[in-house]
This record gives structure tokens, sequence and C-alpha cells, in this order.
């Protein structure tokens, strides 16, 4: 990907975060988050519905999912490669 002048432009990772349990929320999504200019937090899935939202909530995650399969089934957290 180029910026319009030919300069390389490097492309963010998008993730999607499988389990919003304690270890992804003193882990995972924390350091993710630190590290925005790589990674982007397109979508988080867990059985348990509210940790999802909460974790998505906190972290300004765009789509939550409480089936994993789902997540990567939906066409807004795939890849445009």
């Amino acid at each position: 990907m180029t910026d319009g002048r030919g300069a390389q432009v490097p492309r963010r990772l998008r993730v999607g975060l499988v389990g919003t349990g304690l270890i992804a929320q003193v882990m995972h999504l924390h350091y993710l988050a630190e590290l925005a200019a790589k990674f982007e937090i397109a979508a988080v899935a867990d059985i348990d519905a509210d940790s999802a939202r909460a974790c998505a909530g906190q972290y300004g995650v765009p789509f939550v999912f409480t089936d994993w399969r789902e997540m990567l089934r939906h066409p807004s957290t795939r890849s445009s490669c």
C-alpha cells in the first residue's frame, strides 16, 4: 500500500479476539491497544455476551460476537486482500 507519493505505508493487522476473559482483559487487549499503530482490534467474540460487550466498549471494538465462527464469517471482519 502506498501513500499517494509512492512511499510504502505500513498496514495494520486486523485482529479478531476469541475470548474476553481475565487474560484477554489483562494482557491481550491491553497490548493490542498499546500497539495500535500495528494492530486494529476489529472484533471480539465470547460466549459471555456481557463480557464481550464490556471489553468492546472499553477498547472501542466495533463488532461483538458470541460465536467465533460467526465472527469469522462476518463480512466486516474479513480482510480486503
